[in-house]
């Protein structure tokens, strides 16, 4: 399955709605799409440098909108986030994320640098808790900034020879990437007992 993601995303990388598709990716994984933007905006970057920044900027404003559509849910249709959170299995997260805010606000939010709690977990838990819109949005906002920036960053940097060790070991680093997630989850549960 991760080849054919990482297939999908070089074609779409060079198609002329590459930038359409990229926004829509963004704002439907800020509440329910299991795809992170960044694979998608990663081959983007390596097939289109000049059009980067661009990007990166569609990637955000997909992402901060459909962070408002999830917020909108967890605060207006609590039954839907909560069968969104069941089917995504995130469930458990969900009173692990009410307590965080009760305890730290606004740093949960800022979480959605780093890919160790799923953004729509974040949108979701934000308008169930019913936390302050507009400081949502802000600090929702700087933080997908900052996460897509760097991938960007990141990649122009390094250039293709990314793109061939993630072809060389996409399992591996796929592989890394939950481990070190259930690292920060199982911290996260013995820190609060």
């Amino acid at each position: 399955m991760l080849k054919r993601l990482y297939d999908w995303a070089l074609r779409l990388a060079s198609s002329r709605h590459a930038g359409v598709a990229l926004f829509l990716v963004a704002f439907g994984e800020s509440f329910i799409l299991p795809v992170p933007p960044d694979a998608v905006l990663a081959p983007m970057v390596l097939a289109r440098p000049d059009r980067a920044w661009r990007n990166t900027a569609l990637c955000v404003l997909g992402s901060v909108l459909g962070g408002v559509v999830g917020y909108y849910i967890g605060f207006a249709l609590e039954p839907v986030a909560h069968w969104i959170l069941i089917h995504s299995g995130h469930a458990a997260a969900e009173g692990e994320i009410h307590a965080a805010f009760a305890k730290y606000g606004v740093i949960v939010i800022l979480a959605a640098v780093a890919p160790l709690i799923p953004f729509p977990v974040i949108t979701l838990s934000s308008g169930l808790a019913h936390f302050s819109f507009w400081p949502f949005i802000v600090v929702a906002a700087a933080a997908r900034t900052v996460r897509f920036a760097a991938v960007t960053a990141i990649v122009r940097r390094v250039g293709p020879a990314v793109l061939m060790m993630m072809e060389r070991r996409l399992a591996l680093v796929a592989g890394c990437v939950v481990v070190l997630g259930l690292v920060v989850l199982v911290a996260t549960r013995l820190h609060h007992r």
